[in-house]
This record gives C-alpha cells, structure tokens and sequence, in this order.
C-alpha cells in the first residue's frame, strides 16, 4: 500500500479498497480503477473516480505478477476489514501509526498521507502541468478554463508519461 500511495498519489482507502478488477487495461495499458462500485468502496468526491496508469516502479516491483496469483473478486489486501467508518483503511492506518512510532518517525506531520503529499510535490518539481497531476490524485480543476471546458483526462499515454517522472531512491 505504501509503495501504490509513493508512486500514485493514491489515498489510504483508495489503496486498500483495491479488488483484483480494479486492474484494467486501457488502451493496452495497466491501470488501477479508483471507482466505488461496491458497496464496500467509497471515494472522496466525483474527480476522485478515474483511472491511473500503474507507474514503471511497480511493475519493477513484480506489482503485476501479484495481482496475477490472485483469485478473481479477490481484494488486493484482503487482510483488511471492511468498517462503517473508515472502510477498509481504517485498521491499516492504526498499525502504520504504530509501525512510525516503532521506527522513532515522530513527527507528527509524517503520516500516510504524506506518501501523497511526497507524489504530488515531486510533480510539482518536475514542472509538470497541475491538470495532469490532478488527474492523476483525483482532484478537481480549479481554474476556470478547465472546469468549464477540459473533460476527464483520458490520455493514458500522457498519464503514464507523467507518472513515471516520479522517482524515488528506496
């Protein structure tokens, strides 16, 4: 979950909620599918549903060959359990907390989230365009032109150029 936080700016819940259909394939590229087409999945608001190429990283990490071995309808993470409140996250952000405090990680900014913060403010360093970035962490627009006229990015070629400018010494 961490490594799909790092490298897509994914939420918390969006990673965990993850099902093994949730990997698609558009335009011969592997995608996740952040959608909440479940009743067990839920997503922040409208922009937050879309598809992110799954970045070079992952696939260096053997992400594919997972999801391969796992059943159909399986989660990604099925460990976890699904709450009222806090959906599928909510057990895996207590135990990272506590994994931080094991690590002696005590500043209270550095938390999960921050994997987000690192993707987008990596971006942000590589000069890259804010719509791709929020198409990419599922944000709304905010400038006129492209609230108004731009439609959902749907170039995953120009998505997945802009998402391998992300890179990280692990």
């Amino acid at each position: 979950m961490p490594y799909i936080a790092l490298y897509t700016g994914a939420r918390l819940n969006e990673t965990c909620q993850l099902y093994k259909r949730d990997i698609i394939k558009k335009k011969n590229i592997w995608c996740f599918s952040f959608l909440d087409d479940s009743d067990d999945k839920s997503i922040k608001n409208e922009p937050s549903k879309r598809n992110v190429p799954i970045p070079d990283a992952l696939v260096e990490l053997k992400f594919l060959e997972f999801i391969k071995k796992l059943p159909d309808e399986k989660r990604l993470f099925s460990e976890l359990r699904f709450y009222d409140k806090g959906g599928y996250g909510r057990d895996f952000s207590k135990w990272f907390s506590t994994f931080l405090d094991e690590m002696k990680i005590i500043d209270k900014t550095k938390v999960f989230h921050s994997f987000r913060n690192n993707f987008t403010n990596c971006l942000a360093d590589k000069d890259t365009k804010e719509y791709l970035v929020n198409a990419i962490v599922g944000h709304a627009n905010k400038s006129e032109s492209y609230t108004t006229y731009l439609e959902a990015v749907e170039n995953m070629e120009l998505l997945q150029k802009t998402i391998n400018k992300v890179s990280f010494d692990i």
